[in-house]
């Protein structure tokens, strides 16, 4: 089955983007995974928030696993079902077991990436209510559609029970519902190569091409263990669905400037604060872990080699072709992208492309500047969430976008400076 799953893999390596079954894929980590979906319910509340970020899962999971079958040519609904599970586990997910008929059944999860993830972070220090599994619930129900050739947006999925709450376990009812049908909208291949700009090379390429080089290498290598747990870097990886993070980001935008217009630049600051959590976290746990030592090197703490290090990993994890224009340490950084992500998505799928959120390439701006000269790299950096806090309180950095992919410009452009 992974020989299977692999052989329906493709990397743009011009564009540094991946795609499994014609779906882009790209990797997050537990903390920025949680801290995502917290700025979508921060924008709308808990209960609205888990709604949209179910069915972003919904739609981004059915496109995705009609391309698999189709892809790897499994034709009844128990291999379609086992193949769901194979592959919600090697991309580091979790367990499930779809216990599921044409009208729905129950579906339980053990590991499930949120909910576990969450339990690791947060233990017994905060208490939640709500549910914390919103992408395996909208999986769960997009499987049950592909595997009996059901119209999309046919079933409906709820997490009844979730390990947040202080459940034994998860478990996710899928049944029918007259709710509108999904477009299962998303990017793909071709339509991204037609699209994007010729690629081209910033500074310091000669040091950034083999670093990424070594990781893909690595990475390659990863996937789900016995528990559909992927641990590495210090951290709870996932090969993620990219657009189930456009299409919450998206639909979460579109319903603000509909109700509430005056709060469109409020969450766009939510989403900005996201990119800046993904970059500390993310890259800064990689900088900061073993393996990373023994790929590259211990960190010696020079500004240059952190930014080097953290397009690199932009690069590698599938975020897109991240360049460095400029850098004057301690001054200023200039990034550049003939397209990221999300700046693709929305050029591609958004009915207010010129409007896109775009929050990762633009807050992972401040979020390397802030690795680059607020972290102390030795003896080795302890990259958790009370440092990202007290950087955050005392944050020297501004970040502006000065030309945007998604707009129509010729390439997504940031500026960071000292305020």
């Amino acid at each position: 089955m992974a020989n299977t799953i692999d052989s329906a893999r493709l990397h743009l390596s011009e564009h540094q983007f991946d795609f499994l079954a014609g779906s882009p894929v790209v990797v997050h980590c537990h903390h920025f995974n949680l801290f995502w979906d917290q700025t979508m319910d921060d924008a709308l509340g808990e209960e609205v928030g888990r709604r949209i970020r179910t069915h972003a899962s919904h739609k981004a999971s059915y496109k995705f696993l009609r391309g698999l079958v189709d892809e790897v040519g499994a034709t009844s609904p128990v291999e379609r079902l086992r193949l769901a599970a194979t592959v919600f586990s090697a991309m580091g997910h979790g367990k499930l077991h779809l216990a599921v008929g044409r009208s729905g059944g129950l579906v339980r999860g053990e590991q499930l990436h949120y909910g576990f993830g969450w339990s690791e972070k947060y233990g017994g220090r905060l208490s939640r209510s709500e549910p914390a599994d919103a992408f395996a619930t909208g999986f769960s129900a997009a499987a049950t559609e592909v595997a009996y050739n059901l119209d999309p947006g046919s079933r409906r999925a709820t997490e009844e029970r979730c390990i947040v709450d202080g459940s034994a376990g998860c478990s996710i009812r899928v049944s029918g519902t007259d709710a509108e049908p999904i477009l299962p909208l998303g990017v793909d291949p071709q339509s991204a190569k037609e699209v994007l700009p010729p690629p081209f090379d910033g500074l310091h390429e000669d040091q950034i091409a083999p670093i990424v080089s070594g990781l893909r290498e690595f990475l390659s290598g990863v996937a789900g263990d016995d528990r559909g747990v992927i641990e590495a870097f210090g951290v709870l990886v996932t090969a993620h669905l990219a657009d189930y993070y456009n299409h919450s980001a998206n639909d979460v935008l579109d319903i603000i400037a509909k109700d509430k217009p005056a709060g469109v630049q409020a969450f766009r600051a939510l989403l900005l604060e996201a990119g800046t959590a993904c970059a500390f976290h993310t890259f800064g746990g990689v900088l900061a872990s073993p393996e990373w030592e023994g790929l590259v090197g211990p960190p010696t703490g020079d500004p240059l080699e952190v930014v080097i290090g953290c397009v690199a990993l932009a690069r590698a994890l599938g975020f897109g072709r991240w360049a460095i224009e400029e850098f004057a340490p301690d001054e200023r950084l200039v990034m550049t992208s003939p397209g990221t992500y999300e700046s693709v998505f929305s050029r591609l799928i958004s009915a207010n492309a010129a409007e896109g959120p775009g929050g990762i390439f633009v807050g992972a701006g401040i979020g390397i500047m802030q690795l680059a000269h607020g972290v102390g790299w030795k003896p080795r950096a302890n990259i958790d969430s009370e440092l990202y806090l007290n950087l955050a309180r005392n944050n020297p950095w501004t970040v502006t976008q000065e030309s945007s992919f998604a707009a129509g410009d010729v390439l997504d452009r940031i500026v960071v400076t000292r305020r």
